[in-house]
């Protein structure tokens, strides 16, 4: 991770409603040849996505299955929270919660991908 990646990420982690910043993240994966993580990043603005920050469970970071009020930025289709609890199971990889931001944004890339969200 490069120190401008770094510093893009941790201030996603304070303000990750930032989509601007978000835009900048995905020109910086871009030029360092990570066009997957960039097309996460250009969906997640353009849906106005962005996980939930869950203090009562020690800070871990979530995406939603469901309507929670004052929380729809979290929430995920069902076909998308699917697939990602299914390769949690699978591969006991983080998909849909975790204790960084940046690993569950990332999840998001073959989820994106096979349905079409996305173009490799």
């Amino acid at each position: 991770m490069t120190p401008d990646e770094e510093g893009l990420q941790q201030y996603l982690d304070h303000r990750p409603e930032d989509f601007t910043t978000r835009l900048v993240l995905a020109d910086l994966y871009e030029e360092t040849g990570r066009s997957g993580l960039a097309q996460v990043q250009r969906w997640l603005v353009k849906n106005r996505r962005y996980p939930y920050l869950s203090l009562n469970y020690g800070g871990i970071w979530f995406w939603w299955l469901g309507s929670y009020p004052g929380q729809e930025h979290a929430q995920l289709s069902e076909v998308i929270h699917d697939l990602l609890y299914k390769r949690y199971l699978s591969n006991k990889v983080q998909a849909v919660w975790d204790k960084k931001r940046q690993v569950i944004e990332d999840a998001l890339f073959p989820i994106l991908l096979q349905l079409g969200e996305i173009e490799e």
